[in-house]
């Protein structure tokens, strides 16, 4: 899950959270986020460094506590998920900046593995080095 900052917020918040019927414009049926949708298993944040400000302390809420309300609810969802988060961004300068929250750096870097070569990725994340490579190429990424 991309958390850039070039979608809208609520398209983020709806995405990762899930929202009610109604929520706004657009939302014609309740859905499952994916926090939701990966409850007992992980979800993989991608460029968590972007996640705007206001989503932080949702997601925090996920992390301490393993809960968070759909968007347009005030009902509680529980769920058990393991949270995988990368980013290519300092996120200390990110905090010192005021676009990343200090606490959730803090919980984010409670398990901190810097890796700067497809090949250690790629056994971190389970894939094939080569595969890991193919799929940067496709999507544009070069190596740090």
């Amino acid at each position: 899950m991309a958390c850039r900052q070039g979608t809208g917020t609520n398209d983020i918040e709806s995405e990762l959270f899930g929202h009610e019927r109604g929520a706004f414009a657009g939302a014609q049926t309740r859905q499952q986020g994916r926090f939701e949708v990966a409850d007992g298993t992980s979800i993989f944040l991608d460029e968590i460094g972007e996640l705007p400000l206001e989503l932080q302390a949702k997601l925090l809420q996920v992390l301490e506590e393993g809960a968070f309300e759909r968007l347009g609810s005030s009902h509680t969802i529980k769920v058990d998920v393991r949270v995988i988060a990368v980013t290519n961004r300092d996120l200390e300068e990110e905090v010192r900046k005021g676009r990343c929250k200090d606490h959730i750096v803090g919980v984010l870097q409670s398990t901190n593995w810097r890796i700067d070569d497809a090949k250690g990725a790629a056994l971190i994340l389970g894939l094939n080095p080569s595969t890991l490579r193919s799929r940067m190429r496709k999507l544009g990424i070069r190596k740090p």
